[in-house]
């Protein structure tokens, strides 16, 4: 945090416009500076976790999370959004980033969880993984545990769609036995219509693109689009073309972006993601959840419904 905070007030002190597809934090949505965000921040996120959850039937969660800026944040946004909608949200679990060994985490998660099961039924109960490529390592100790396996898991969009959980394994069938699904930052609609485009990335990038990396080839047009059309090198120039561009140009995965006073985007796209076993193991799209406007009710389809 601190890092990104000097970023910011060099790029605010010498003129520097900042643009991102990657910074989701809701602490640096700071009106008026020079950084522009065209993901949604994590507020959107946390609401599609609690929307999805009380439509999966789960009213109680037991997070484990990374023990930093963005893994606390998150867990305290979905935690708020989940007992917003009645639902109850367990201590859970804080690990320390880079840990080597997650046996003692996990260990004391199962013991979270078995006393969510003994209150709520297994059915009721979910644990929230808001972790990094870590979580294949703690799927793989928590395969060995007493009550991780009778819940279904849920995971943020750091670690779904993550190639270590569509690789066979250990992780991989834990996944798969615990329907393990979570939020990617992703327009199915608009992905399916670009499929020619989206396996040219994947090719490059030799795994499945994420939103993210969606959203930076359209970025780049229409950060491209601005430098053509304006014939000014003025910082308040450039942000004023900017938030007017975005604004007006469709590209191949995001819609009009509409970006609020803070300079973020003020629509959110998820798309839920589910790894499924049987003669492989894949992430397959079961749900779509979509802000077209901020301050309404989103809406929410099951795939293939």
């Amino acid at each position: 945090m601190q890092r990104r905070e000097a970023v910011r007030g060099y790029a605010d002190e010498h003129g520097i416009i900042i643009v991102s597809t990657m910074s989701t934090a809701p602490s640096l949505a700071i009106v008026g500076d020079n950084v522009f965000r065209f993901v949604p921040p994590d507020t959107f996120q946390a609401d599609a976790m609690a929307y999805f959850l009380n439509e999966s039937g789960v009213t109680a969660i037991v997070p484990i999370s990374r023990g930093d800026v963005w893994g606390d944040e998150l867990r305290n946004l979905t935690a708020a959004a989940v007992e917003e909608n009645g639902g109850t949200v367990f201590d859970g679990v804080r690990y320390t980033p880079g840990t080597a060994d997650y046996t003692a985490a996990v260990a004391d998660l199962d013991v979270q969880v078995g006393h969510a099961i003994a209150v709520y039924g297994a059915e009721k109960v979910g644990v929230y993984a808001i972790t990094l490529e870590e979580a294949a390592p703690i799927m793989e100790a928590a395969a060995g545990m007493q009550n991780l396996s009778q819940v279904r898991w849920y995971g943020s969009d750091a670690n779904v769609l993550i190639g270590a959980l569509a690789t066979p394994g250990d992780a991989a069938r834990f996944a798969a036995r615990t329907s393990f699904t979570g939020p990617a930052f992703w327009q199915q609609d608009l992905v399916a219509a670009h499929e020619a485009t989206v396996r040219k990335i994947q090719d490059r990038l030799g795994r499945q693109p994420d939103g993210y990396s969606l959203a930076s080839y359209d970025v780049l047009w229409i950060v491209t689009t601005v430098c053509t059309q304006t014939a000014s090198a003025d910082a308040s120039e450039l942000k004023v073309a900017l938030t007017e561009v975005a604004a007006r140009v469709s590209g191949s995965f995001c819609d009009e972006v509409s970006l609020n006073a803070a300079g973020d985007r003020s629509t959110a796209h998820y798309c839920f993601w589910s790894v499924e076993g049987g003669d492989a193991y894949q992430w397959v799209p079961v749900a779509q959840y979509d802000i077209w406007t901020a301050g309404m009710p989103p809406n929410f389809a099951v795939i293939g419904a």
